[in-house]
């Protein structure tokens, strides 16, 4: 599994929020699963701070001849597509986000997070029968410093004493 981290840029309705990319299984392949998490800044009917959970599948990958790059795409509720690409070995992700009339997002990148302890792939093996992720989103609010903001935690390796959580806010 891998964790990207950055922010999210969608004019008029998304200035610099959080945007958090999961790969359930680690890859980029075909029809593999794929997460996107973000808060709009407005939504289009006028709401404020709107958690966006997305979890759909890879459309398209398409090796770029580049050493450790890779590109695949993906589609959140039939309207938004993402064209990503996987830098650096998979240390980053470069994404552009675009509607249907054409319109595209500015370039937004972002770094892979690494748990603290992975567990064995053969002791734990994940796998689309036997699922052991565990995704949780809602709101933070702490003071002032987190006002309504999207907060998501994960637990990559399923609940369990001393397995690893990781949480994610802005």
């Amino acid at each position: 599994m891998f964790i990207y981290c950055g922010k999210m840029n969608w004019e008029g309705y998304a200035d610099n929020e959080e945007f958090t990319v999961i790969l359930p299984f680690g890859s980029s392949r075909l029809d593999d699963p794929i997460h996107l998490y973000w808060q709009w800044t407005q939504n289009a009917n006028g709401d404020t701070k709107v958690n966006v959970l997305s979890q759909t599948t890879i459309t398209s990958v398409t090796q770029t001849g580049v050493q450790g790059e890779a590109k695949f795409s993906c589609i959140h509720n039939d309207y938004y597509t993402f064209d990503i690409t996987s830098k650096q070995d998979g240390a980053q992700l470069s994404i552009f986000m675009r509607n249907p009339a054409g319109y595209t997002s500015s370039e937004m990148i972002l770094q892979k997070f690494s748990p603290s302890r992975k567990l064995s792939d053969a002791d734990y093996p994940m796998s689309p029968e036997r699922p052991l992720l565990r995704i949780y989103a809602s709101k933070l609010n702490w003071y002032e410093y987190a006002v309504n903001e999207l907060f998501i935690v994960v637990l990559p390796d399923g609940l369990d004493k001393d397995f690893p959580v990781t949480a994610h806010w802005q």
